[in-house]
């Protein structure tokens, strides 16, 4: 289909770079797309990040992902997004996914996974409220990327989509939201499009940006709290306890108290 398209020259050319295997993929490959359409570009970078999930090397695998964002003006962050898809779905184990999910891990500074039944109405309120601020106004995130990262957010679609909007601004892309989309599952769709489509009639100044913060920050030690009062419940009902419990008891016991008095200056 190249030589048809482009003719025996453009074949040679190819050839007398010297391109390598994977080069030489990913050059029938963009040869195949537009990609100043949006849906071409779209497609081009499902079909990339099939090819470069095979690669094993993390090196090797971070030289391709830098050198298409280059060619195509896709973040890479999003191209990392696209190629641990499936990885994450198999929960595949190879050094190239392990390094590609560094960036999506739950790196979560307060030990606490994100678990959706546990989000009261009011804290998603906030999550999703101070994303779409973030999403709309870059210098909202320049205020708080320090004190507030992605992995701060508990929700897991909004932690995935902060994870994305913190890359794009991080690697200086203009957010495509379209591109954006096409990295969640349809049962995650209608949650991200509705942070799009908000329409907040709040101050938006660093003051209303600090409450949203505090508000889940807030959320986020209670979360805390009742973890370490099972963990208490757990080890007070043991009929009989090792030393280890006993001391790992009263550090729990002591935390508890610290985190109560947190709450209430809070």
């Amino acid at each position: 289909d190249f030589i048809k398209t482009q003719g025996v020259d453009q074949f040679k050319k190819l050839i007398n770079n010297s391109l390598t295997s994977i080069d030489f993929k990913i050059q029938l490959k963009k040869e195949s797309f537009d990609l100043n359409k949006h849906e071409d570009k779209i497609n081009f970078l499902k079909d990339v990040s099939t090819l470069l999930r095979g690669i094993k090397s993390p090196v090797e695998l971070e030289v391709y992902i830098n050198k298409v964002s280059k060619e195509t003006n896709i973040s890479t962050q999003v191209i990392k997004q696209e190629i641990n898809k499936d990885s994450v779905k198999s929960k595949a184990t190879s050094p190239a996914n392990n390094f590609v999910f560094n960036n999506y891990q739950n790196n979560n500074k307060s030990g606490i996974s994100p678990v959706q039944y546990m989000l009261k109405p009011a804290h998603l309120t906030a999550e999703k409220e101070l994303l779409n601020l973030i999403i709309n106004n870059e210098d909202i995130y320049k205020a708080i990327k320090n004190k507030f990262g992605a992995e701060d957010f508990l929700d897991q679609v909004y932690r995935k989509l902060a994870i994305l909007v913190y890359s794009y601004y991080e690697d200086d892309y203009t957010l495509d939201k379209d591109e954006i989309l096409t990295h969640f599952e349809e049962d995650e769709l209608s949650k991200v499009e509705e942070i799009f489509n908000l329409n907040i009639k709040v101050n938006k100044d660093i003051k209303a940006i600090e409450d949203y913060i505090k508000n889940i920050n807030y959320h986020k030690i209670n979360l805390k709290k009742q973890n370490i009062k099972k963990q208490i419940n757990d080890l007070d009902n043991k009929q009989s306890k090792t030393k280890e419990e006993i001391e790992l008891f009263t550090r729990l016991c002591l935390e508890l108290i610290e985190i109560d008095k947190r709450l209430k200056i809070s």
